[in-house]
């Protein structure tokens, strides 16, 4: 039976023609290849890891204040250079006002009595002085100190000492608030492009109490000081105390104008102009050494500012050459078409 050609058992014929030239496991006859329409967009390939890891160079600005030894160099400052020319004309006006204001302080006095006389016999004419100092608490307006002496010869040291109170603190607090709230982008740009005023900036916001207590007794106004404290970040309760405890330089020219009022015979004049010398003379002590204790806090800190924005740098430069590879985008190719020239 087994030797019958029906039932001879014959090897089955190949399941998959030409298999092995097929490919293993592939049953079917492979037919040409055609690509997808559609071809991922891939930016730049990121950089290597250490590259990502290392921080930029220094800039020029950034090198001269980490080899500098003082930050603010008034001899520098005042080189009769081009970049200076601001500071210079400010510098000169600055000193021009105090020398003016020292000098002829008694005939200004003199001078205004007849106004200072009205504003005395007018119901309700406590406002004026208050008024004009809360207006002048903006710069670059200038000229508050002056109505603080008009209001001790109109109103005397106690009356005349809390109506200049009230006009510097709701000035003062006027122009904390517009200048946080009006100026904050401003002030942030400025710190990327200058590096002094980005510590100047830091040593406003982590020097607290001491530095602002310290920068209102200087000679710098204490409407600018307000501005630069607003938009460095100083937060309110500082402020408020530094402005509190800066009021005592106030009631000093309110009592020189009393000195001056109370004494018809001239020996006022002579005390109110030693008053007024004596604290020109505290105001340039003082202001010498808020240069010297603020360039201390800031050489502190520059090293911290500089490395800080090398990082930013850095960090800005590396996120413009990677791309996430959740947002790459699927975009059908584009084929340009033949560009004839003309002929001419």
């Amino acid at each position: 039976m087994s030797s019958s050609p029906y039932y001879q058992q014959q090897a089955p014929a190949p399941a998959y023609d030409n298999a092995h030239n097929q490919g293993e496991g592939y049953p079917y006859q492979q037919t040409a290849y055609s690509p997808s329409p559609y071809r991922p967009v891939r930016s730049a390939s990121p950089p290597h890891s250490r590259g990502l890891a290392r921080t930029p160079s220094p800039t020029p600005s950034e090198a001269r204040l980490l080899a500098g030894g003082k930050t603010f160099d008034l001899r520098a400052s005042l080189a009769p250079k081009r970049e200076n020319m601001w500071f210079i004309i400010g510098f000169v006006l600055l000193l021009v006002v105090l020398i003016v204001f020292a000098v002829l302080h008694d005939k200004i006095i003199i001078a205004l009595q007849p106004a200072a006389k009205w504003v005395a016999k007018t119901k309700g004419g406590w406002a004026i002085p208050l008024g004009l100092i809360f207006v002048l608490s903006f710069p670059p307006l200038f000229g508050a100190d002056l109505v603080s002496v008009m209001a001790g010869v109109v109103y005397g040291p106690l009356i005349g000492f809390g109506i200049v109170a009230a006009g510097v603190l709701l000035g003062e607090l006027a122009n904390y608030f517009t200048f946080k709230y009006a100026c904050s982008a401003r002030s942030e740009k400025l710190k990327q492009k200058n590096v002094k005023y980005a510590c100047l900036a830091r040593v406003v916001q982590e020097g607290g109490l001491p530095v602002a207590v310290v920068a209102r007794y200087s000679v710098i106004p204490s409407h600018v000081a307000t501005a630069l404290f607003a938009t460095c970040g100083m937060k309110l309760w500082v402020f408020v105390v530094s402005a509190v405890a800066s009021l005592p330089k106030n009631f000093v020219n309110v009592y020189i104008g009393y000195a001056f009022e109370a004494e018809a015979t001239g020996a006022g004049a002579k005390k109110s102009k030693l008053i007024n010398i004596i604290l020109v003379g505290v105001t340039a002590v003082v202001t010498v050494f808020a240069m010297r204790f603020i360039d201390a806090k800031i050489n502190a800190v520059k090293e911290e500012v500089v490395y800080e924005r090398r990082k930013a740098r850095g960090f800005g430069a590396s996120q413009e050459r990677l791309v996430d590879p959740s947002m790459i985008a699927l975009q059908p190719p584009k084929f340009q078409e033949p560009r004839y020239e003309q002929s001419v």
